[in-house]
């Protein structure tokens, strides 16, 4: 079968298609996940931030633009909840498949600058009928990774609890997102709410997105492969995802 330049063009514009679509799977998974935890954990503070309205902008902005096309809010949130599933069970596979069959390092786009730490504590819900205890994380602190604070800061917190956990970050603002205050952090200016509002909501959506690449670097093979052998993963061409989200007039 001779191989013409407009087969190499379709070629190519399918597989960035795919590039594309499974990069927002993950995202969204992504997204997903903050508003989640923000929800779930009200012991956690979180600062007052706007972050979840940020992320809501992100997910609603998409809609706005392809509503004037006819695009319907039941079908638009209807594939967004598929894509939620597929960037789920893709995000597990391709976890599972780093960490225990191929063991690699993990790629980073961008070496976290900052690490924040916070306590945990077992708490009893025990009652006269049944036995039942909590790991509950209380409120925590974000460092630089270089501070010279930071080893007897992660000391205190391993005397005054029973567990500590650490998570490394790129942005500050995206710990202070996720409930974590600054400290030791010279740009950080807790009165200047305004700032605060315009950068760790945004911040925190930027170092999803690059967690997201990160995440589904490997799983990009997975495409390539199926485009050689002529069966695609999502979407054979742009018009079949197109069909998708428009109704017909």
């Amino acid at each position: 079968m001779a191989i013409t330049f407009s087969k190499i063009t379709k070629f190519i514009t399918g597989l960035l298609l795919d590039f594309f679509t499974i990069l927002f799977c993950f995202f969204l998974v992504e997204l997903i996940s903050i508003l989640v935890n923000t929800v779930m954990h009200p012991n956690f503070r979180n600062p007052y931030t706007f972050t979840i309205v940020w992320i809501v902008l992100i997910l609603l902005i998409p809609y706005l633009i392809m509503a004037k096309k006819g695009l319907e809010i039941g079908k638009y949130l209807s594939f967004l909840f598929f894509l939620s599933l597929v960037g789920g069970l893709c995000l597990v596979a391709t976890k599972f498949a780093s960490e225990k069959l191929i063991k690699h390092k993990k790629f980073e786009i961008i070496h976290p600058k900052y690490v924040a730490i916070s306590g945990e504590d077992v708490v009893d819900h025990s009652t006269l009928m049944e036995e039942g205890t909590e790991m509950v994380s209380t409120n925590g602190y974000v460092f630089n990774k270089y501070d010279n604070h930071i080893f007897s800061e992660i000391s205190k917190t391993k005397i005054d609890h029973e567990d500590f956990s650490l998570n490394n970050y790129i942005f500050w603002q995206s710990a202070m997102a996720d409930g974590y205050d600054p400290k030791y952090i010279s740009s950080y200016r807790k009165n200047n709410k305004l700032e605060l509002i315009f950068t760790v909501g945004p911040l925190r959506i930027l170092e999803s997105f690059i967690s997201t690449i990160t995440n589904s670097i490997l799983f990009l093979i997975i495409p390539v492969a199926m485009r050689l052998f002529g069966n695609p993963i999502f979407f054979s061409e742009y018009s079949s995802l197109k069909k998708i989200f428009y109704r017909k007039k």
